[in-house]
């Protein structure tokens, strides 16, 4: 996903590789210290952080959030600042798995129904609607920024 809009962006193939890489790296290390200051394996922390993604759709989420030609500067800036927090949220969100749940999303997830359901509806405003606006996708991850409070 990071290396595709790299490359579309205009970066050289290894570019675009060796930074999708650091992306994915720099993930690794932060659920790796959390693994670590909750006593649990590494693999575990990763594979909720995996599944929890996918029950929620927070790659495509992401993909929304990519750069589009026109995009002003504003928009692009806003659009960075929303896939930082969305980055932030999914770890958070990892965490509450991990300490709350033993890290069983479905078990997190049941528990969070209510928080769950209004993310999903949201989420899924954007992708039925197709309008992927900076206050849109704003909103959206805002509904993720509630679950994650509703967690702590």
């Amino acid at each position: 996903m990071l290396q595709t809009e790299l490359l579309t962006a205009g970066a050289a193939p290894a570019l675009a590789t060796g930074v999708a890489v650091l992306r994915c790296q720099g993930d690794v290390v932060e659920l790796v210290e959390m693994a670590a200051a909750k006593g649990v394996p590494a693999g575990a922390v990763v594979d909720a952080h995996v599944r929890l993604g996918e029950e929620l759709r927070l790659p495509q989420l992401r993909d929304q959030l990519s750069e589009q030609p026109g995009d002003s500067s504003w928009v692009l800036a806003a659009k960075i600042t929303l896939r930082d927090e969305l980055d932030e949220y999914r770890v958070a969100l990892t965490g509450a798995v991990v300490r709350t749940a033993d890290g069983l999303v479905d078990r997190f997830l049941a528990h969070h129904d209510r928080g769950t359901s209004r993310f999903a509806a949201a989420r899924d405003f954007v992708t039925s609607e197709r309008d992927q606006s900076v206050p849109v996708l704003t909103v959206v991850v805002s509904e993720l920024r509630r679950l994650v409070l509703a967690t702590t």
